[in-house]
């Protein structure tokens, strides 16, 4: 899982999320250009898994 940062002046675009893949959209949606986002955490999830 990542953890990742971005300042509110990084933020390029702010709209309604468009139509995708039969959803509405409709919901917020940023656009920031990805070399101005920060990770600050990294871990690996271990779920455990079983078939059956």
């Amino acid at each position: 899982m990542l953890e990742r940062k971005v300042n509110f002046n990084d933020i390029i675009k702010f709209r309604k999320a468009l139509p995708l893949d039969g959803n509405i959209g409709g919901l917020p949606e940023y656009i920031i250009d990805p070399q101005d986002v920060r990770i600050t955490n990294f871990s690996v999830l271990n779920l455990n898994l079983k078939n059956g």
